[in-house]
């Protein structure tokens, strides 16, 4: 053995030969198993303000700690906020070897294995809570347990509807330092899900109106990650304030996991927040935070509130983009094939997340995308309350144009109930087709004025119940009409679809039409062209995309009769048939019945299943 390890050696084996001659004088100063199990209770007694019970089998041990094990029973701990009793089949008492020696107990640690931690359900009157500093004076500052260890605990807590109980619990809580600060860690799982924390708390001071305390936590889950620095204060409520950051993989499994009813969907993904906040009871605000969901950013205020029956959600939000194809039911159709997805086959009102929460946003974005169209600067209003709710839109750039307007739903019953009353102004009609990938030739700049009302469980019934007027007036467009062909062609051609090119430019082109019973029909139609005036009257079936129409073509030359009332000799047009390609053609009053200008009803199309 080498020279300089002899002294520590020796200090060593010093010190196990002093352990092992001061067993008998602490068995002399404790007592037997039951004197020492009576003065550990009644420390732990106090220190909890109830009553602790240890029963056997009691084993005590004076190497290489002084400790005693059995069960531990408490009942009644007045500075235990809102616990009703603790049962734990093993615990470990770690005492303080100085503290003995000096004629007093105090407890190093304090190790319950297997605990089973009960609540009290009704609100609770002792000081302790009324004085956090009371509470944590009594239990670490000044207190006679520097350590509580928890070993796969389970913690019961009453709620109205039955008790909801946290399991697994292994946990450290530290104030050793006695100075107040706390330092914990560990894990726990609740409904099915393990979450990991780390706080750390420092002492309580005393402020101006209320005592005060800096916090630190880590949550990590797979439902939620959160790390939050900031400021707990206890005045007449309790309050938390700070800077945190808080992410959400999968909103809906969040919200679903704390107890809010919502269905699985596509949206509610990627969700974050963080910013500076405030916690007052069950409402988290953040002043001017900056948010993420489903892709979409936004800076802003927004309060949301946990407690009660529906989440409720205020505040203002700026996006710079805002893509709402999440909340049309479509993002499971994928980018490219949304577009095409016919209206039927729509989740028509199991987008409408509002039904699943109160609101009062006011929403703003330099840019929306819905469905393929690429909407401007915007503003609106979502107002939701028990599952009806309402949005004013102040406005809205949609095709090189803009659209203000009202739509209001109530989602309550298996019936909806929509209405929307609506302007738009100097749509641009090309552009709002070429967004939504549809190989129409249609064009104009146009104005339009829309009320309709609604109510249904499914597209098909949504469509045929719809009612209500739409008023048009466009200008310097153009109509997928070969007019020219149609009247000047001899014999006359056979009935054609839309055409492609050459198409009818118009001047101007005015409609006034009604909604009922699923039908669109326009009693007055004038459209201006070139060679005359143009005008009828027709019908779309909305839900079996159908169409029948009757125009009248007047020339610069029979202008005058037309003006005059007299427009029998104007040669007339048919378009019928399905909407998408109907069939376009002449059908003059002498040429009826001959067989090449015939308005007999088109074949029937099969509506939507």
């Amino acid at each position: 053995m080498k020279p300089r390890q002899l002294p520590w050696k020796w200090l060593a084996f010093s010190l196990v030969v002093i352990a092992l001659a001061s067993i008998p004088i602490l068995s002399r100063l404790l007592g037997d198993t039951s004197q020492i199990s009576e003065l550990v209770t009644a420390e732990l007694s106090k220190w909890s303000g109830g009553k602790v019970e240890m029963t056997g089998p009691i084993s005590v041990r004076y190497f290489p700690d002084v400790s005693v094990r059995g069960k531990f029973t408490l009942t009644g701990g007045t500075r235990l906020p809102q616990v009703k009793s603790i049962v734990a089949k093993d615990a470990k008492i770690s005492l303080d070897l100085v503290d003995i020696l000096r004629g007093r107990i105090t407890v190093n640690a304090l190790t319950l294995v297997k605990p089973v931690i009960t609540l009290d359900q009704g609100p609770t009157s002792n000081a302790a809570i009324r004085n956090p500093r009371t509470l944590v004076a009594s239990l670490f500052a000044s207190g006679s347990v520097q350590v509580v260890q928890l070993r796969r605990g389970k913690l019961i807590v009453p709620t109205g509807k039955g008790r909801e109980i946290l399991r697994e619990i292994d946990a450290r809580f530290d104030a050793s330092d006695g100075t107040g600060a706390v330092s914990s860690f560990g894990s726990f799982t609740w409904r099915a899900e393990k979450i990991q924390f780390v706080l750390e708390s420092g002492a309580l001071t005393q402020g101006a109106d209320a005592l005060t305390m800096p916090v630190t936590l880590q949550l990590t889950s797979t439902p939620i990650t959160a790390k939050i620095s900031g400021t707990a204060s206890f005045g007449n409520d309790f309050q938390l304030e700070g800077d945190t950051r808080v992410q959400m993989g999968n909103g809906r499994r969040f919200l679903s996991w704390t107890g809010v009813s919502i269905p699985k969907g596509q949206s509610l993904s990627a969700v974050s927040a963080e910013g500076a906040f405030r916690l007052i009871g069950t409402t988290l605000t953040f002043d001017n935070g900056a948010f993420a969901i489903d892709g979409n950013k936004a800076v802003g205020l927004l309060a949301v509130t946990l407690g009660g029956p529906r989440p409720k959600l205020e505040g203002t939000l700026d996006f710079d983009r805002l893509v709402l194809d999440p909340y049309l039911g479509l993002s499971a159709f994928g980018e490219t094939t949304a577009r095409q997805v016919p209206i039927r086959d729509w989740p028509l009102f199991e987008w409408a997340l509002l039904k699943y929460f109160d609101a009062d946003l006011r929403i703003s974005a330099s840019a929306i995308d819905a469905h393929g169209l690429r909407l401007g600067p915007s503003a609106f209003t979502l107002t939701a309350k028990d599952g009806a709710f309402e949005s004013e839109v102040g406005e809205i750039g949609l095709c090189e144009g803009s659209a203000t307007g009202r739509i209001g739903a109530d989602l309550t019953e298996a019936t909806k109930h929509v209405s929307l009353k609506a302007n738009f102004s100097d749509i641009n009609v090309a552009t709002c087709l070429e967004q939504l990938a549809l190989p129409f030739p249609l064009a104009g700049i146009g104005s339009f004025k829309l009320e309709l009302s609604s109510e249904g469980s499914k597209p098909d019934a949504f469509l045929r119940r719809l009612s209500g007027s739409l008023k048009l007036n466009a200008h310097n467009g153009a109509v997928p009409l070969d007019l020219a062909r149609l009247i000047g062609a001899t014999p006359e051609p056979d009935g054609d679809g839309w055409s492609q090119d050459p198409v009818t430019e118009f001047d101007s082109l005015e409609a006034d039409c009604r909604l009922g019973a699923g039908h669109l029909t326009c009693d007055t139609f004038t459209m201006q062209t070139p060679r005359g005036l143009v005008s009828g009257s027709g019908d779309v079936d909305l839900p079996r995309q159908a169409v029948d129409w009757n125009l009248s073509v007047g020339s610069p030359m029979n202008l005058a009769r037309h003006s005059q009332g007299n427009d029998s000799a104007s040669p007339r047009v048919s378009i019928r048939g399905s909407l998408a390609q109907p069939t376009i053609r002449r059908a003059d009053p002498e040429t009826l019945g001959n067989g090449t200008g015939s308005t007999s009803p088109p074949p029937a199309v099969k509506p939507h299943q």
